[in-house]
């Protein structure tokens, strides 16, 4: 009963990850050879997948062929392809560089150009061939790189690198998975008798490849072996996991996805996104109130404060990305050009950080925490008051002009800080550290003095 459970949740996981792709086939032989493209449709059917594909493979095509053949052009224009994948001439990409850039690369990216204006989602994929078994014999005299396998195989693998970096495509690499099965799995021949084209085994190692790449899956999971015994079989998957499923990055596979970023600018309420995301042509905002919009770079306008998540969800051809940024918004209630952010009373227009103090009503005008005060004395009948308290840059004692006083400033230790001037009425104190002390005023020169704490703030 176990093993039947698991078994039903083996079928079911298959069902909900299950994929269909479209993908064209355009190459010559090494494509055509052992029908390739359907040892790919047959290895995704073993994991629940479906593979739709067609094919346009004449003997020896080039890139430059297949870009004006009006098949091969009526085949991309047929369907709105997942994928096209372009395979050159077996040798074409190894010649000299200066004839490949003028015989291969401008092809290349002519039937890249003509896959996206059929379908603007459609990604090319090349396919990377390998070097022949024993190099190039036929072209070795006059392009000696080409003379061994290494050589030859080298100079593939750099040049369809080059193709796929140039048209935002993927690569599909099938000649570097075929070079380290050469390495590793010498016992496993790929070739056919003629030391250039795919044997079975040659043509299951592109389809792995395909596969993996196509899907984006984990190879190990294909149960098709076609007509290799379960250890070859086993054997190339292992190996096309480890150098493309652990790997796809280098395959160019994410690179042209779109990524999601923004910033923004606020203005009190009013926000200003600018939308910094690539590669994407579709956008979603979420500006956390309750409030949405598609416009590529929206301007909004909260109606309360507070802190709100931003959300920017951008796309292309079906791939999204998201991204997300905290914002706090503030708010000018009574419009006098603070928010409130520093504003203790926003409904209030005549209560702000810029606004002038009134003493003693019992209200903090200027927002600093405190409402400057008025401190009333009356010694040997004469009445003094002191303030602001608390007081920033000055403090005034005011008394008759017919009295004399001094004053003087001690810590809460009784520490003298500052000795004033013999009737001096406006009271330095911007020097003095901010915090609690003593004003001592003395009256002619009497035993009577007022002490009054007063408190500093810069």
């Amino acid at each position: 009963m176990k093993l039947t459970h698991v078994f039903f949740f083996f079928l079911i996981t298959i069902s909900i990850n299950a994929q269909t792709k479209k993908v064209l086939f355009i190459g010559n032989s090494y494509t055509y050879y052992n029908n390739m493209p359907q040892l790919v449709a047959d290895a995704a059917l073993s994991v629940g997948d479906t593979l739709i594909k067609q094919s346009h493979t004449p003997g020896g095509g080039t890139l430059n062929n297949h870009a004006n053949n009006a098949n091969a052009m009526n085949k991309i224009k047929s369907d709105e392809w997942d994928y096209v994948v372009l395979q050159a001439q077996s040798q074409e990409p190894s010649f000299p560089l200066f004839q490949v850039e003028s015989e291969t690369f401008p092809y290349a990216t002519q039937l890249c150009d003509s896959i996206r204006a059929n379908s603007s989602c459609t990604r090319p994929m090349f396919y990377m061939t390998w070097g022949r078994e024993n190099g190039d014999a036929n072209n070795c005299a006059v392009w000696p790189p080409v003379c061994t396998y290494e050589g030859m195989d080298s100079l593939l693998n750099l040049r369809y690198r080059i193709m796929g970096d140039m048209n935002n495509s993927y690569v599909s690499p099938v000649g570097f998975v075929w070079n380290y099965i050469r390495n590793n799995y010498p016992q496993i021949n790929l070739y056919a008798g003629d030391g250039s084209h795919p044997n079975i085994k040659g043509s299951y190692v592109a389809a792995i490849t395909f596969y993996t790449m196509i899907f984006k899956k984990d190879p190990t999971l294909i149960t098709f072996n076609s007509s290799l015994d379960d250890i070859e079989a086993t054997n190339i998957r292992n190996a096309v996991k480890l150098l493309v499923y652990d790997d796809l990055e280098e395959w160019n596979v994410g690179a042209y996805a779109p990524t999601a970023n923004f910033s923004v600018i606020s203005n009190i309420n009013v926000l200003t996104f600018t939308n910094n995301s690539n590669l994407a042509d579709a956008y979603s905002w979420d500006f956390g109130d309750n409030n949405f919009s598609e416009i590529e770079n929206p301007i909004h306008e909260y109606t309360e404060g507070g802190d709100y998540t931003i959300t920017l969800i951008a796309s292309s051809c079906g791939t999204t990305d998201t991204f997300y940024q905290e914002v706090t918004v503030f708010i000018d209630l009574d419009g006098d050009g603070f928010t409130t952010e520093t504003d203790c009373d926003d409904n209030n227009p005549n209560i702000n950080p810029d606004a002038e103090e009134i003493l003693n009503n019992g209200i903090d005008e200027d927002c600093d925490g405190n409402d400057l005060t008025t401190a009333l004395h009356n010694i040997q009948g004469v009445e003094i008051s002191i303030y602001p308290n608390p007081a920033k840059d000055f403090l005034f004692v005011k008394y008759p002009e017919n009295i004399n006083a001094s004053a003087q400033i001690f810590d809460l230790k009784g520490q003298l800080i500052r000795d004033f001037p013999e009737n001096e009425r406006m009271l330095n104190i911007n020097n003095i550290e901010i915090g609690t002390y003593l004003l001592k005023i003395i009256v002619d020169n009497s035993d009577e003095f007022i002490l009054e704490k007063i408190t500093i703030k810069k």
